[in-house]
C-alpha cells in the first residue's frame, strides 16, 4: 500500500483540496467528506471532476489492473545457459493468480535457490481453506454445456477458445460485490493431463505431483487482490460525454498490476517483482512484469522480465451472486540468452456467500504453442489442467471511513482511495 498522506490512505489529488478531503464511492455512487483537524460541519462534500482527453473519458477514478502471470506446460525453449539466467516464470494465471497457476509451474525456469524459497513459502494447515461442499454442488448443478462453468468443471477435453476476433480483450467488468481489497487463500486441489503425460514436460509433472509440503496438491498460498471503480472508455460513455446526455457509467474492474505483483511475490516467497506496468485505457491486452536484481540471499541476478499478452476474455453471470471469467494468455519470459513462451487459460468462478466473503474455484489450462513438436497432435486441446479452490475475505475499511458509513475501501492504481 502507498504511504498515507490523508486520513483514509488518500492521494495527492485530494490533499490539494485543503482541510476537507473527499473520497468517492465507485466513481459516483456516493460521496463523503473527511476532515483533518476541522469539525465535520465545516466540511463540504465535493464532487471530484470528470475530465476528457481527446475522445477519452477520464476522472480521478482511472485505471490499471490484474491478471496473473504464470508458467505453462511443455517448455521446449533454447536455453543456452542454466541457473539464474533462465527465464523467471511468474504468477497467478496464476498461480493469475488472480488465483491460478500452481506454484509448481515456476520451477522449470528458476534456480535451485529460488526453488528452495518457493517450497518454504507454502503454508500448511490441518484443514486448508476451500469452497464449501454446498457451494460446489450448486455450481456444478448450474453448469450447462458450452458455458464457462462447464470449462471450470469439465472432466473431459478442454479446447482453446482462440484469439478474440471482434473485440479487444483485457477489459472485464465485474459485479459490484467484488469492489474492495481482499485477503485470499488459494488451495491447490487437483492436476490432470487429459491427453497423457507425454504431452507435459517431465519437470512440470514432477512439480505437479510433488508432496503437499513442496507445493503439491493441498498446498495453500495467501495474498491480496483488489477491485476498484473506473470510467471505461466505451462508446456509450463517449456519447454521454460529447452530447452531455448524462453522467458516464462506471465499472468495477480488477487491479491487474497490483494483483499480479501480490500473487507473484507470494509464489516466489519474497518481493521479487520490481515493477508491473499496465494501462487499462491504452493497452488493456498487455502487461509487463519486471523482476528485481537481487535474490533473497542478496546474490545479484541478471535482467529478467515477462510480457503477458491477453488474447481472449469472456465473462458470464449465471446468477446475481455468481460471476465467471475466462481469460486466455500468452506469456513471454525474457532472460539472458533465453526466451520462454507459454499459452494458458484461466477460468475463475466467484460466488458471494456472505457480505464480505467470496468463495470459488479456479482452473488453469495449459496449451501447447506452435513451436512445440506435439502442437498439431494436441489439436488445440489443453495438455495440463490445474484446479484450485479459494476463499476471499474483504479487508475492513479504515476506522475514519467506517465512522462515515463505509463498508469497503480500496486504493486505486492512481493512488486514490475509493470507498462504498
Amino acid at each position: 500500500m502507498a504511504a498515507a498522506t490523508l486520513p483514509i490512505r488518500g492521494s495527492g489529488i485530494a490533499a490539494a483540496q485543503g482541510p476537507c478531503s473527499t473520497w468517492r464511492a465507485s466513481c459516483g455512487i456516493s460521496s463523503h467528506a473527511v476532515c483533518r483537524g476541522q469539525p465535520r460541519a465545516a466540511c463540504s462534500i465535493r464532487e471530484l471532476p470528470y475530465a476528457a482527453a481527446g475522445r477519452r473519458i477520464g476522472s480521478v477514478c482511472m485505471q490499471k489492473p490484474c491478471v496473473v502471470m504464470s508458467s505453462s506446460a511443455r517448455h521446449r525453449t533454447q536455453h543456452t545457459s542454466t541457473g539464474d539466467d533462465a527465464p523467471a516464470a511468474t504468477c497467478m494465471g496464476r498461480r493469475h493468480v488472480l488465483l491460478s497457476m500452481p506454484a509448481a509451474l515456476l520451477l522449470p525456469g528458476m534456480s535451485q535457490a529460488a526453488e528452495n524459497v518457493l517450497q518454504a513459502t507454502v503454508e500448511l494447515g490441518t484443514q486448508p481453506p476451500a469452497a464449501s461442499a454446498v457451494l460446489m454442488s450448486r455450481l456444478q448443478a448450474a453448469t450447462t454445456p458450452g458455458s464457462l462453468l462447464d470449462r471450470a468443471f469439465s472432466a473431459g477435453d478442454i479446447r482453446s477458445p482462440g484469439n478474440s476476433l471482434w473485440t479487444k480483450p483485457g477489459f472485464v467488468e465485474c459485479p459490484r460485490w467484488l469492489f474492495g481489497e481482499w485477503s485470499v487463500q488459494s488451495t491447490y486441489t487437483g492436476f490432470r493431463a487429459p491427453l497423457g503425460k507425454r504431452f507435459v514436460d517431465p519437470a512440470l509433472l514432477r512439480a505437479a505431483e510433488a508432496p503437499r509440503e513442496q507445493g503439491g496438491i493441498g498446498s495453500v498460498l495467501a495474498y491480496s487482490q483488489r477491485w476498484y471503480s473506473t470510467l471505461p472508455d466505451t462508446t456509450a460513455n463517449q456519447i454521454k460525454f460529447m452530447l452531455g446526455t448524462g453522467v458516464p457509467s462506471d465499472a468495477i474492474v480488477a487491479d491487474r498490476a497490483f494483483n499480479t505483483k501480490s500473487q507473484t511475490n507470494a509464489v516466489l516467497g519474497y518481493d521479487g517483482v520490481a515493477y508491473v506496468t499496465y494501462s487499462l485505457r491504452d493497452a488493456p491486452d498487455r502487461e509487463t512484469v519486471g523482476f528485481g536484481g537481487l535474490a533473497p540471499d542478496m546474490r545479484p541476478l541478471p535482467p529478467r522480465k515477462t510480457e503477458l499478452y491477453i488474447s481472449n476474455t469472456q465473462s458470464q453471470s449465471p446468477a446475481p451472486d455468481i460471476f465467471v471469467t475466462a481469460e486466455l494468455f500468452r506469456q513471454v519470459a525474457l532472460g539472458v540468452r533465453a526466451v520462454d513462451v507459454n499459452d494458458y487459460e484461466v477460468v475463475t468462478v466467484y460466488a458471494q456467500t456472505a457480505a464480505g466473503r467470496v468463495e470459488g474455484v479456479q482452473r488453469s489450462v495449459v496449451y501447447l504453442e506452435p513451436r512445440d513438436q506435439l502442437y498439431f497432435e494436441a489439436g488445440g486441446r489443453g495438455v495440463a489442467v490445474y484446479d484450485y479452490q479459494f476463499v476471499m475475505e474483504r479487508v475492513p475499511p479504515p476506522a475514519d471511513a467506517a465512522e462515515l458509513g463505509a463498508v469497503a475501501c480500496v486504493l486505486t492504481p492512481k493512488n486514490v482511495t475509493q470507498c462504498v
